[in-house]
């Protein structure tokens, strides 16, 4: 507990100021009135009460003992009321007492500010709180000013925080974690007194900055507590809602606990603040959206127990108590989740998903005004399906629905309400372009809190807003690869019409290249032609017949999926869709790489490749001359120069070859990009001789030689007799073919290892699914050369014994190891057991051990849920 001050006058202090107050008095005195002056005579002073006197001195007394203090009174809290006690005692001016409430507002100003000009931030709370906790309830508002908590809370290195690498509880990954693994620690005792300070200041209704709530959400993010930082961000949000909607009419008892409307409310009567939140079931849906309000509604954030205050102060519109919930703050917490569940600990993880359920909570209710929801709905996308986490205090159900309790159902739910009957009014149809330039704006300048940005707000943000076209693209992305629901996006397409009156003008080209990339799936496969066949001109068209692999492909994907009213809408936006009209950008032409891909349209990608890089369609004996009418650079050799495509087009492209089988033409397309590469070092190093550093846009990533080990690897299954249009190092051109798999695998190795030593790969590329994937397919290539297959218990053996490792391949098994090691990752268990001449068994883990490497993505999993939801499972 910390001892609280209370400052009083010494006996001879008093008589000190009894004198200047006798001499006062005499100074009032007309001057000159003995000698026939008048009272014009009467010098100015101005009058000083005994009581001002008493004050001014004892804040006089106060600034000097604070100013001796030495360095170590600052440890404690109660080091320092004790350090300060003794300075004050040796002046034999003041003594100190036992209650901090006592203390005069000007004295505890000066004391904190004290504490915030020599950066002890943390001390300055625990005292204000003391301060707060010790006054009486009504008393409350009058003991610190709002000015002294912005000063204290503006600057980070006033406080010092736990951070999660030292605060945390070194915890391996689970992928099955208990629910006690799951519980979160407490927060520290620095971060409590701030929380208690806000939960205290948010009871009587007192302003607090906009600096306090980033501070407070930051440093639980640090702390790896993020949901404590929703629950801080929910309440703001629904202090703001409550305060405006008050302000502007509404009753408050309107308000149901979670922030939505009553349970009672009915349509017909309802005011403009409601949008409504469906209160019935779908035939398996278990919860409804209102009563997932409840669920995962923060408990002690309850809007019937903040209606006891209210609405006293008066509210207004906008709130001045509490700071616009700005988007900085919720990205503030969506960008430091960790929903990695094979990186993290199960409590970390545990703690992300029950933040992003608590702020997706906000938009099912449509109670969040912000206008830039790319960011949350983007984290609520690619949210993991497990391992199942449910809300705080909730031990794990066993039954049949619990499905419906969990973290990724509730996300899941929002994103498809979203779907269902997306934010749209009469009354807010005014703030699309606001929303437009919001989201840029916050994209900008995430960081910055609202209260130091001069951004106007609209008149109407006391619900959510209409979607931007970025999140509306974002959905659009949602329901074709995740839901695969085409059923969903005639309500969103008619939405995206009747708010932007086109799915794409100019560069808004977004909504088009999600149709291109995943209309596939749902059967719009010619819709994704015609569309690539307008925005890319020539190198979208297609003057072929369908063959019978591109057939069963596009019969298996489904389709019949799409619905009958869907495909004529999508047609009459692709009739208006003139040529030229919409700019197409890179994303265009890899979706469209993509979309063949997908649908099997093997032939048709080889002509895309041979239109993007002409280089490849001519050879050195070429009877075909090249002229200028062609259009095309033509090289030394007389073989058109090859084009400058971006890293990320190569690398699409290799993905597409090796799901065709093309390994040759994967193989020349790698040795173009890498001599493209090598172009455009040496132009960007001419035009910017004093960089050292290759911009990482330019550069191939190690994504490139992940792939093109696994399209090496597809030669050995089936084995064949020998390779056909592969160029093989001319060391190996005699050797086997499983030999020569594994002299092409190791060639790319050397290219990236000595990438790597002259940092030219991004170490953060080989850490987890990356570099366990880059490591399986280099493997994979030399799994015949190492023989592995030798080293499973289950491979029978004639000779007694594992057969004998030659030098050369001993030496390559070891060098490999040991980048294995360099880069970070241990070796798999088999090239152990391989050099080493013993097996192991078939059931163990034949690379990496559990937890240590990336958990398959479960796919379908959206769809799976929609589809028990809908009551089709």
């Amino acid at each position: 507990m910390i001892r609280c001050i209370r400052l009083k006058l010494s006996a001879t202090q008093q008589r000190i100021i009894h004198a200047k107050a006798t001499a006062t008095l005499e100074a009032q005195d007309p001057y000159g009135v003995a000698y026939g002056a008048g009272p014009s005579r009467l010098s100015y002073q101005p009058s000083h009460s005994p009581k001002r006197l008493y004050a001014n001195e004892n804040a006089r007394v106060l600034r000097k003992s604070l100013a001796n203090l030495s360095h170590g009174s600052y440890a404690l809290p109660a080091v320092f009321v004790r350090s300060l006690q003794k300075a004050v005692d040796k002046t034999g001016a003041i003594h100190l007492d036992d209650a901090v409430s006592r203390l005069s507002r000007l004295n505890l100003h000066i004391i904190v500010h004290h504490l915030i000009r020599q950066k002890k931030g943390n001390l300055a709370a625990a005292i204000i709180l003391q301060a707060l906790k010790d006054s009486p309830r009504m008393a409350r508002r009058r003991v610190i000013s709002p000015k002294s908590l912005s000063v204290l809370f503006r600057d980070r290195n006033n406080f010092s925080f736990l951070n999660s690498v030292s605060y945390s509880r070194k915890i391996p990954p689970n992928l099955s974690p208990t629910v006690h693994q799951q519980s979160s620690p407490p927060p520290s005792i620095r971060l409590q007194t701030i929380l208690d300070m806000l939960e205290i200041l948010q009871d009587v209704r007192y302003r607090r900055p906009a600096e306090m709530y980033l501070l407070t959400i930051k440093a639980c993010c640090d702390e790896s507590l993020f949901h404590l930082a929703a629950k801080v961000y929910v309440g703001l949000v629904e202090e703001w809602i409550t305060e405006g909607r008050v302000a502007e009419g509404a009753h408050p008892d309107d308000f149901h606990p979670g922030g939505g409307p009553p349970r009672g409310w009915n349509k017909e009567e309802g005011d403009r603040w409601w949008t409504g939140v469906r209160t019935w079931r779908w035939p398996g849906e278990v919860l409804s959206p209102h009563d997932r309000l409840d669920l995962w509604h923060p408990r002690h954030l309850s809007l019937p127990e903040k209606m006891r205050n209210f609405p006293v102060p008066l509210a207004t519109s906008p709130p001045t108590l509490v700071p616009h919930p700005h988007s900085s703050l919720l990205n503030a917490i969506i960008l430091s989740l960790k929903l990695d569940p094979t990186q993290v600990a199960p409590h970390e993880f545990a703690s992300s998903m029950r933040a992003l359920a608590i702020l997706s909570n906000t938009v099912l209710s449509r109670t969040l005004p912000i206008l830039g929801l790319h960011q949350l709905l983007r984290k609520c996308k690619d949210a993991p399906f497990k391992p199942d986490v449910y809300p705080e205090g909730m031990s794990r159900e066993e039954s049949e629905d619990a499905w419906a309790y969990t973290a990724f159902t509730q996300v899941h739910v929002t994103l498809m309400s979203l779907l269902w009957s997306p934010p749209i009014s009469a009354g807010n149809m005014g703030l699309i372009v606001a929303a437009q330039n919001a989201e840029l704006a916050s994209q900008l300048s995430s960081d910055t809190p609202c209260s130091a940005q001069h951004c106007p707000l609209p008149t109407y943000t006391y619900s959510l807003p209409p979607l931007s076209l970025q999140s509306c693209t974002l959905l659009l992305s949602y329901a074709f690869r995740k839901l695969k629901a085409p059923s969903l996006l005639t309500s969103l397409l008619d939405y995206m019409r009747n708010v932007f009156g086109r799915l794409g003008v100019g560069k808004n080209v977004n909504g088009w290249n999600e149709i291109i990339r995943g209309a596939g799936a749902v059967g719009l496969s010619h819709v994704a032609d015609d569309a690539a066949k307008v925005l890319l001109g020539d190198v979208g068209k297609d003057n072929r017949r369908m063959d019978e692999r591109e057939m069963a492909a596009q019969n298996k994907m489904g389709i019949n999926k799409a619905p009958k009213e869907l495909v004529p809408a999508l047609q009459q936006e692709l009739s208006m869709l003139e040529q030229g009209e919409v700019e197409a950008n890179e994303q265009t032409l890899l979706a469209f790489i993509h979309h063949l891909a997908a649908t099997s349209q093997f032939p048709r990608l080889v002509t895309l490749i041979y239109t993007l890089i002409p280089y490849l369609a001519h050879s050195r004996h070429s009877s075909h001359i090249l002229d200028d009418t062609e259009g095309l650079e033509v090289g030394a050799s007389g073989r058109p120069k090859s084009s400058k495509l971006m890293p990320k087009i190569y690398l699409s492209l290799l993905k597409a070859l090796e799901r065709a089988g093309r390994v040759g033409l994967a193989q020349r397309i790698f040795g173009v990009a890498l001599y493209e590469e090598r172009a455009a070092w040496e132009a960007y190093h001419t035009a910017n001789p004093l960089y050292t550093s290759f911009p990482g846009e330019l550069r191939c990533s190690q994504e490139l030689f992940t792939t093109m080990l696994q399209t090496y690897s597809q030669l050995l299954s089936p084995p064949s007799i020998s390779l056909k249009g592969i160029k093989v190092p001319k060391y190996a051109e005699s050797l086997s073919v499983g030999d020569q798999v594994a002299a092409l695998g190791l060639d790319i190795h050397h290219l990236a290892r000595t990438r790597w030593k002259e940092g030219w790969i991004d170490k953060a590329e080989m850490k987890g699914s990356g570099g366990e994937r880059y490591w399986r397919g280099l493997m994979a290539c030399c799994w015949s050369r190492w023989n592995l297959a030798s080293a499973l218990s289950s491979t029978p053996n004639n000779f007694g014994g594992l057969p004998p490792l030659s030098r050369p391949v001993e030496r390559e098994m070891i060098g490999v190891m040991k980048d294995m090691e360099a880069w970070g990752i241990s070796a798999p268990e088999i090239m152990r057991a391989r050099l080493q001449g013993r097996k192991i068994d078939e059931g163990s883990r034949l690379f990496w051990q559990k937890g240590q490497g990336r958990s398959k993505e479960r796919k379908g999993d959206a769809e799976k849920l929609l589809k028990r939801i809908m009551g089709e499972t």
